[in-house]
């Protein structure tokens, strides 16, 4: 390394390289989750494989960030600096079409093993205990080369902008990865992931814009080409056509490329972290994710190393550029020295971070991936009768754990001693501080590990591949491709045999083509000649939960079917058996038990075939666009490009970045806001029914039974999937459902408290009364809707994805959500249908008539108030959010105003005022406020509760004690909100789950939905407010009567009704 001083002080190498305040961020991100959201890291499943319920567009995320490692970055461009602009494409390319071709192997895994949780799984279960030591080791060895590689490459660059200690960044970087992939996950890493890469393209772009239209010293394309053309005078490319950088025709670029294809396979397919997120991903979608992955990744190597690569080529002889030795290359340091050249500290401090971020991605990736195999391939095969579930989590943790450490002791002090046969000779390659760069590893990774590309892929796809012949074809391509290696360096090199001999590009070439081809020979040609016929039933049996007798009659006619039409690789002749699979029974291909097939919905085969065929050819025509088709006959043209070629190439490159970055940052919150379209188009209905009512002018409109209406609906679209309320002006137009549940919100405090249902039931029927009767009917017409919606769900979920996004809801609906989850769970932890039904009606019930509650609140307090109501009106309009076709979450939920109106009313008038609880046994209660006994002598800090006790919660007074929120605890300020609260609100550490407040309850038994209900708020608010104005009504007064639910009517009326009338006119 050139010796020259530090662009950024030691402290910021430190500060990235600790990087706790990341590790914090992602800590509440997962406890956020945990706490809001139906995914908890303490379970198995959701810790290890994000509960394989993640979208295309976040997993397509997680791949870009995971294939993004420091060598991405630097070496794209270290070869942009030695090869010019054919650099770039065949770095991008030579790494892309692994990923491409990987989505046939995510296809099939989601065929013949959907319930796996690592790809060694399914060589154990079909070529026994010997098959997977051997596998084993090839995938742990990739695990810690790809680590070694992410940390040597990013602690060497850290080294050179700040001067940090290598061996300190070695342990330090992943240490804050190892931090929050223990506490959350898989999922925990696929939320780093998506926040990665957006960070890294928007620094991306920032550098495109700086070299090819800011900076001074380069800022167009025209003056790019002008130094590049120099450049290839003063110092031409040995190999390249007239020595120029501004052509494809590159002979060392393209041994590049052949061997960066090759070693690049063996980095994928034997990676347990790209499998991690195929397993991850919902069956539907996952050929989609690896195939948008894929070429969304390619720009960033591409796009960075023509923009930072060709311009340290360009920046040569400048006096801020540093100059460049041999050395200095093979780290991957001409992107970090151009960046530094042409921003400065700025420059050096965003490559650091983009660095950082890339590493550390990669890196829990791996740390996920090492832990996955230490758990479920040597844990569980070895102890799996004696201990599980908690005690499998907890060996999680330890994985995740000795993961960073084993990286770590092997990335500072790492020896490989090779044999080479008919001699003595013995190499020994030592790996200490950055001595061996990030480049070396990764093209050697396919001399060692490329033997097992090709057995490991058949293992999965298909069912001839023999036992025998792929373990020897893995053991054979691994020495094959050692020996040719080492016989090419000597050969070439006068018999000398060295780390830098053994290093060229055509030893290498060697050492690859030898590896894969030789284990892709023997395990191919050794199966044709002795097929075997194996059973994929064995491998879908892999931790699937047993069947019930019915889903084993259908799955059993299914087999019956699919043996008529002729046998393929996911249907065989064997029938299904249902007894659970037991892990330890199968060796060397003998099953004792074989389970039947999980019964997921998702996991249809006519569907999952049709995928793997899309997978197969789409992969296959971008592998040849990307290979063949583009760059060879760009290469045999041996054209110099001018202004105008070198203008294309550098905007398709920027094309395509925009491109990426559009597909893994914008399309995953996309994909996440579907339930806000169903909500808005309920809420458009609502604004042109009050409408229709004010077009002649201001009019009186009960405002409590549109909101009762549109909390109704909204709960059934994005609920239940199904409506409710079509929310037409005319009164008829109400369902009988939404007729009957607001009618039975009244009856319900009463009813509830005459005994059990069947006993209420008997009453009722007994009772000469009509208006018993019409009770029970009411009660008959709840219950029979909710029971036709749930059929009506399972009849579509049975018909596949098609026809449940026919429905209202579209299949994103809670319900549909919670139907696919429970017939994919195991039986003994599914929810029976009656207690299903009774979700349903209390979701309904409950949501809907709390929400309208609170609604009708807030629409009373702004109109009482009209500075406010016009200051929220501001804001709202200010924000254009409503203007658009759909609303975004992020934007609505980060509106302060709109955020502190809402929560001042949930806090001076909660639907609910109080609520009773029955203790269950004795205990202690203190309280938070002391008070005086009845004496007056003596002050009260707890209570004695006895067992039976009745305790009313008083959620309305916990709201406004002045003691909490201050003298004006009664008074109706939203302002409050803008401004951070007294210490006394967090001093009084109030359990509510909401803002500090019992709005909400608190504890196990806290309301579930308010995070809807704050989103349902929110929405009609913000397409109201925009459209009408809201006053109080002239000569009626409005009260509110304390009950069960507060519900508001007019003071003197003939009736009590619950009404709220206001004056509503258009803006």
């Amino acid at each position: 390394m050139s010796d020259v001083s530090t662009v950024l002080p030691q402290g910021a190498g430190y500060g990235v390289g600790i990087g706790l305040f990341f590790s914090a961020f992602m800590l509440g991100l997962t406890a956020l989750q945990a706490r809001y959201t139906p995914f908890k890291p303490s379970n198995n499943e959701e810790f290890s494989s994000a509960s394989r319920s993640v979208k295309p567009g976040l997993i397509a995320s997680g791949i870009v960030s995971a294939w993004t490692w420091a060598a991405t970055l630097l070496q794209s461009s270290a070869v942009a600096y030695k090869y010019g602009i054919s650099g770039p494409w065949w770095y991008g390319a030579g790494a892309t079409v692994q990923v491409l071709l990987f989505a046939q192997l995510a296809a099939k895994l989601k065929m013949n093993a959907p319930s796996a949780h690592t790809w060694l799984e399914i060589v154990h279960a079909r070529w026994g205990v010997i098959g997977h030591l051997i596998f084993m080791f090839f995938g742990f060895a990739t695990n810690i080369i790809v680590s070694s590689m992410l940390i040597l490459g990013g602690s060497a660059t850290v080294t050179d902008l700040t001067g940090m200690s290598t061996i300190a960044a070695c342990f330090l970087i992943p240490l804050g990865v190892a931090i929050y992939v223990i506490a959350g996950g898989m999922r925990a890493t696929l939320l780093c992931d998506y926040t990665h890469t957006t960070v890294l393209f928007a620094i991306l772009f920032t550098f495109i814009f700086t070299v090819y239209a800011t900076s001074p010293k380069i800022g167009s394309i025209g003056r790019m080409h002008e130094l590049l053309a120099a450049a290839s005078e003063s110092s031409p490319v040995p190999g390249n056509a007239h020595g120029s950088y501004l052509t494809m025709r590159s002979k060392n670029g393209l041994v590049f490329g052949v061997i960066n294809i090759i070693g690049n396979f063996a980095t994928v397919f034997n990676d347990q972290a790209y499998w991690q997120r195929a397993i991850a991903s919902r069956p539907a979608s996952c050929v989609k994710a690896y195939l948008i992955g894929g070429l969304a990744w390619f720009a960033i190597p591409f796009t960075f190393a023509t923009t930072l690569g060709l311009a340290a080529i360009a920046l040569k002889g400048d006096p801020d550029m540093r100059i460049l030795s041999p050395a200095d290359v093979s780290a991957g340091l001409p992107a970090p020295s151009a960046a530094a050249a042409l921003l400065g500290k700025s420059g050096a401090a965003a490559m650091l971070v983009l660095l950082f971020l890339a590493v550390t991605s990669a890196t829990s990736a791996e740390l996920i991936a090492v832990s996955s195999i230490l758990t479920y391939d040597v844990y569980k095969v070895a102890i799996y009768a004696l201990i599980m579930g908690l005690a499998g989590l907890i060996f999680f943790y330890i994985g995740v754990s000795m993961g960073w450490l084993y990286v770590r002791l092997h990335i500072c002090d790492t020896y490989l001693l090779v044999a080479k046969r008919m001699n003595v000779q013995h190499i020994l390659l030592r790996t200490q501080y950055n001595l061996i760069t990030c480049h070396s590893p990764q093209t050697f990774m396919g001399v060692i590990l490329g033997s097992a590309v090709v057995p490991i892929a058949l293992c999965v796809t298909w069912r001839k591949a023999n036992k025998v012949g792929c373990i020897v074809a893995a053991i054979s391509g691994f020495w094959m491709g050692i020996i040719a290696w080492l016989v090419t360096t000597s050969s070439l090199n006068n018999k000398v045999i060295n780390v830098t001999t053994s290093g060229g590009d055509f030893e290498m070439l060697a050492g690859n083509l030898a590896s894969i081809g030789v284990g892709a020979i023997i395990s191919a040609v050794w199966s044709l000649i002795s097929p075997a016929d194996f059973d994929f039933a064995i491998t879908r049996a892999i931790n699937a939960p047993p069947l019930s007798h019915e889903h084993v009659q259908e799955k059993e006619l299914i087999g019956e079917s699919s043996r008529k039409e002729g046998k393929d690789d996911y249907t065989d002749d064997k029938t299904q058996p249902t007894t659970p699979v037991d892990v330890q029974s199968i060796s060397d291909g003998q099953v004792a038990h074989i389970p039947g097939v999980t019964d997921d919905s998702e996991l249809d085969h006519a569907d999952l075939k049709s995928a793997f065929k899309f997978a197969a050819w789409s992969s296959v025509i971008l592998l040849l666009v990307m290979i063949i088709i583009i760059p060879l006959p760009l290469f045999f043209a041996q054209t110099i490009y001018g202004v105008r070629g070198l203008g294309a190439w550098v905007i398709i490159g920027i094309v395509w970045a925009f491109c990426s970055a559009f597909t893994v940052v914008i399309y995953p919150l996309y994909e996440s806001r579907a339930a806000l379209l169903m909500v808005s188009k309920g809420l458009v209905k609502l604004r042109d029914a009050i409408a229709v009512q004010t077009k002649h002018g201001p009019r009186e409109v009960d405002m409590l039974m549109w909101m009762s209406r549109a909390a109704l609906e909204i709960i059934g679209t994005g609920g239940l999937g199904t409506s409710i309320d079509p929310l037409s002006p005319d009164p008829g137009s109400i369902t009988a459902y939404g007729s009957s549940n607001n009618n039975f919100r009244f009856l319900f405090p009463t009813l509830q408290s005459l005994g059990p249902a069947s006993f209420r039931r008997l009453l009722l029927e007994l009772a000469p009364s009509p208006d018993l009767h019409k009770v029970k009917d009411i009660v008959d017409i709840m219950a029979t809707t909710s029971c036709d919606i749930f059929r009506e769900k399972l009849v579509a979920l049975k018909q596949g994805d098609e026809a449940i996004t026919r429905q209202v809801g579209e299949g994103k609906d809670v319900m549909s959500i919670l139907l696919k989850a429970n017939t994919s769970a195991s039986m003994e932890d599914r929810l029976p249908e009656d207690e299903l039904i009774a979700q349903m009606s209390t979701f309904m019930f409950a949501g809907h008539d709390t929400t309208s509650s609170a609604l009708s609140h807030i629409f009373h307090c702004l109109s009482e108030n009209q500075q406010e109501q016009e200051k929220l009106r501001s804001e709202i309009v200010t924000s254009g959010i409503v203007d658009r076709d759909q609303v975004v979450y992020d934007e609505l939920m980060a509106l302060p105003y709109l955020d502190a109106v809402c929560r001042e009313t949930l806090r001076v008038h909660p639907p609910v005022n109080f609520m009773a609880r029955t203790a269950q046994k004795d205990v202690i209660l203190p309280l938070g406020i002391p008070c005086k006994s009845e004496d007056g002598l003596s002050t009260v800090d707890h209570l004695r509760i006895r067992k039976g006790q009745n305790i009313i919660v008083a959620f309305g007074s916990t709201n406004r004690l002045k003691e909490v929120w201050g003298a004006d605890a009664n008074e109706w300020k939203p302002e409050r909100w803008l401004k951070p609260l007294p210490t006394s609100v967090s001093d009084a550490h109030i359990a509510g789950v909401y803002s500090s407040l019992m709005t909400f309850s608190a504890g196990p038994r806290s309301c579930i939905g308010f995070k809807y209900a704050e989103l349902e708020m929110k929405l009609i608010l913000s397409v109201l407010l925009k459209s009408f104005k809201f006053e109080l009504p002239i000569g009626k007064t409005i009260i509110w009567n304390l009950g069960g639910i507060q519900t508001p009517a007019v003071k003197g009326a003939e009736t009590q009704t619950p009404q709220l009338p206001l004056l509503v006119s258009r803006v």
